[in-house]
């Protein structure tokens, strides 16, 4: 059987401090402006990276 106690779980979750909403929604514009930057940026390297390979196959 496993050591697992549900009195230490409980306890556990007593101590989790829940963000408000105005924080929740701070940090998730946050999350998604970030995923949307990295997205363009990403997507500017596969651009440049997919023109370099065209013009080096267009010079053989």
């Amino acid at each position: 059987m496993s050591n697992f106690d549900f009195k230490e779980l409980k306890s556990e979750f007593k101590k989790i401090v829940w963000p408000d909403r105005k924080e929740l929604v701070q940090k998730s514009l946050i999350v998604v402006a970030f995923c949307a930057v990295f997205s363009v940026v990403i997507g500017v390297y596969d651009w440049l990276f997919v023109s370099l390979r065209e013009l080096i196959l267009g010079l053989f």
